[in-house]
């Protein structure tokens, strides 16, 4: 990973040929394209991956509300990552096989 500074094309976000551009920790950074794994996940990842999805979708819909009001507007971590990180490590739970949701623990303002 490499942290560049203003450089010929200046700051970018996505996938150009083999390179990815992103902001990490507050910095841009340019970093190899990852490669697919051919390992098929294991139960943990796939509890994970499903947990974030329901999170994910959960809170699309107020995205615009978290973006300005959810946390301190800090330059590490984006308001909506702070409220899905929030709510997946306090508003879900996973008893198998099946998530819950402890909907008076979800947050949508928040100064945390």
């Amino acid at each position: 990973m490499g942290i560049y500074d203003k450089g010929i094309i200046g700051a970018f976000s996505g996938k150009v040929g083999p390179v990815v551009g992103a902001k990490w920790r507050g910095k841009d950074v340019m970093r190899s394209k990852p490669r697919k794994s051919s390992r098929p996940a294991t139960p943990k990842q796939k509890v994970q991956r499903e947990k974030f999805t329901l999170v994910a979708e959960f809170l699309r819909p107020i995205n615009p509300i978290l973006s300005r009001y959810f946390g301190g507007n800090t330059q590490i971590e984006t308001r909506r990552n702070l409220a899905t990180s929030y709510t997946m490590r306090e508003a879900i739970r996973y008893e198998a096989p099946d998530f819950l949701w402890e909907y008076n623990r979800v947050l949508i303002n928040s100064s945390c």
